[in-house]
């Protein structure tokens, strides 16, 4: 049977790369020059990565309502096919839309960073001895 701690150092790990990762993918569409409508696949990281903040009982109720509605936001800023029809954007509306929602992502990726566990060692500070 494995160790409690590495198991949970493994997956705190784990979960700080794809975070990186997701930050990586929210900066390159908010930085490049040309993006295609198709692009915003790269957003999915980020609303799975945040997902479990609105679903998992961990987090208080204003933080699960207060993430979700956010996300809500993100998916309809981003652009749903139906929200479109709705709304009616031009070109320059559904780009500031999009600029948005993915900033409004990107934030969230980096202020809701999990704090370490107590009692758990940080695996990327090693001690002085």
């Amino acid at each position: 049977m494995e160790n409690t701690d590495e198991y949970t150092i493994a997956n705190t790990t784990i979960e700080n790369d794809i975070r990186l990762i997701a930050i990586g993918c929210q900066m390159a569409l908010l930085t490049a020059h040309l993006v295609r409508f198709h692009y915003f696949v790269l957003s999915l990281p980020a609303f799975l990565l945040l997902l479990p903040q609105v679903t998992q009982r961990g987090f208080t109720v204003s933080h699960r309502i207060q993430t979700g509605l956010a996300l809500l936001v993100c998916l309809f800023l981003i652009g749903v096919q139906a929200c479109d029809r709705f709304m009616h954007p031009s070109a320059t509306e559904h780009v500031i839309q999009t600029v948005a929602a993915n900033a409004i992502l990107l934030a969230m990726l980096v202020w809701n960073w999990p704090a370490p566990r107590s009692g758990i060692a940080d695996p990327s500070v090693t001690e002085l001895q």
